[in-house]
């Protein structure tokens, strides 16, 4: 398993706007690119009910799938997904816990009125019930 996490800038910009405008309430989206890189983001709507949805996300399972077809049209992969805490540390709930897939690559941004106070990357190891750590690092595509 990847233990860092490559993030091109622009798609932490488009992250960062998206968890600003959709705060108070939690925000989502699909990362793109290959392996540890993530190079795109896919916005992803919180279909969660509104009046938990300062605490929740929820996405629409077709709306993952269309991230999934547009990154393969574009020679990308789905690498991971990322949400937003409102308020909250950037650590992982135990409802993220327990629906984080395997293999898979996890941001966690942490959103207060004053825009992202912190940012957080974790993974699932394929064969282990554990959560681990993964360092992120800013990048610019050239």
């Amino acid at each position: 398993m990847c233990k860092e996490l490559f993030i091109d800038l622009k798609a932490y910009r488009q992250m960062e706007r998206q968890v600003k405008r959709a705060y108070p309430y939690e925000a989502c989206g699909v990362m793109l690119g290959h392996e540890n890189r993530v190079s795109d983001v896919y916005i992803l709507e919180n279909v969660e009910d509104k009046i938990i949805r300062h605490a929740y996300f929820s996405a629409d399972p077709l709306a993952i799938l269309k991230a999934e077809k547009e990154a393969k049209e574009r020679g990308l992969s789905v690498t991971g997904f990322y949400h937003s805490h409102p308020d909250r540390a950037a650590g992982p709930s135990e409802k993220d816990r327990e629906y984080m897939i395997p293999g898979m690559q996890y941001v966690i941004l942490s959103v207060n009125e004053n825009g992202v106070a912190g940012i957080k990357g974790y993974s699932k190891p394929d064969t282990e019930d554990v959560i681990e750590t993964v360092d992120i690092e800013m990048t610019v595509h050239r």
